[in-house]
């Protein structure tokens, strides 16, 4: 089976997490691996087998620093203008699966309904070729506080997500606001624990022991800034007398996502370790030997957890809190002190061995679910 992906690449790790434990999760209930081609789905044009090369890391970064016309936006020009190929990834697929992040949102700055990725890739090669749709472990990013009801008021973007729910066979979410805002919009989902939970599967990577605390940091304490109350300057206060004193206690490494958080890391932390690399599956090592973590990315959180090893996510909006699903608590970044930070920091070292318990049973429960979801509509070829 040929499968396309809509993710992206040299992006994000927590989306290649997402990706890959779906990779593993649909190769499973499939009975056999699949052949997989991803596309980048901030440059849809990626689609396409001769602009593959964009998959590149900095390529299309330098593109953007030309002069005249962004690359990024000269790449949706020309997919737009130029009539789609028989070798497109996605008019080849037999099945195309989008694969996990925020896919429900309205902010001040964009809505799901208008992403860069919908016309071209979904409505344009999706929709318009009829081609076989999964959505699995999408979410949404709203204000930390968000009940959801601002996105399904906008009856633009409750149009949108009826019609993405109606053109995919499949349409599994990773936290209960995507969910309601899914009711609320007249549709219903299936919800499950986020699929990244199965990364370290597909890489055959097992536990090992305990050796460090994790700590992640991100510049502003989330990827947006979308409660006006915000106080990211109050979280590094924050961390500046946290991290220091959590060194203290337990041998503590700094993970960092991006080249920006290792720079504020080095900057704030020189004498503390830090973890940073261009390879996604080199984080999945780094988290399985992880003691317990307290940080910004989710992502973190669920490699750790996937693993048996409890976290605390401090965030910025809604995404922080799809870690209940798996057990984890989670913080406003406003509300936590660093004398509340340390004391989560011994509640989770002292309850590691029970976390690692309820997450075997956790984990089993949840392959169980997907693959009987997935293997339902994968016989139905």
């Amino acid at each position: 089976m040929r499968i396309a992906t809509i993710t992206t690449t040299y992006h994000n790790v927590g989306d290649d997490f997402a990706r890959e434990g779906i990779m593993h999760l649909v190769d499973e209930a499939g009975g056999g691996a699949a052949e997989y081609v991803h596309i980048h789905k901030h440059l849809p044009i990626t689609s396409r087998r001769n602009w593959a090369w964009l998959h590149n890391r900095g390529v299309a970064k330098a593109l953007d620093r030309l002069p005249g016309m962004p690359g990024s936006r000269l790449a949706h020009r020309l997919d737009a203008l130029v009539p789609l190929a028989s070798n497109d990834a996605i008019r080849m697929a037999d099945l195309v699966i989008q694969c996990g992040a925020p896919i429900y949102w309205r902010n001040e700055y964009s809505t799901c309904a208008t992403a860069e990725w919908v016309n071209p890739l979904l409505r344009r090669r999706v929709a318009d070729g009829g081609k076989r749709l999964f959505n699995i472990g999408g979410g949404t990013c709203q204000g930390y506080h968000s009940n959801g009801g601002e996105v399904s008021a906008d009856e633009a973007i409750a149009r949108f997500i009826r019609w993405y729910c109606d053109i995919a066979e499949l349409t599994i979410v990773r936290d209960r606001l995507s969910a309601q805002i899914l009711e609320d919009c007249g549709r219903k989902a299936l919800l499950l624990p986020c699929p990244s939970l199965f990364a370290r599967d597909r890489w055959g990577i097992s536990e090992q022991d305990p050796e460090y605390a994790v700590v992640n940091l991100m510049p502003l304490g989330g990827h947006y800034v979308l409660d006006g109350d915000l106080k990211p300057d109050r979280w590094q206060q924050v961390l500046r007398q946290f991290v220091p004193k959590l060194h203290q206690q337990f041998p503590c490494v700094i993970a960092c996502h991006s080249k920006n958080e290792a720079t504020m890391a080095r900057e704030l932390f020189p004498n503390i370790p830090l973890f940073f690399s261009p390879r996604f599956q080199d984080y999945l090592p780094f988290y399985s030997k992880a003691r317990f973590g307290i940080g910004n990315r989710v992502h973190g959180a669920f490699a750790m957890a996937s693993f048996g090893r409890p976290s605390l996510v401090v965030g910025t909006d809604s995404r922080a809190r799809m870690v209940e699903m798996i057990g984890l608590q989670h913080r406003y970044l406003n509300d936590i002190s660093a004398g509340e930070a340390l004391n989560h920091a011994q509640r989770l070292e002292s309850s590691r061995e029970a976390f690692a318990r309820q997450m075997i049973s956790l984990r089993e429960t949840t392959r169980k679910e997907y693959l009987e979801a997935l293997g339902k509509r994968l016989s139905q070829n």
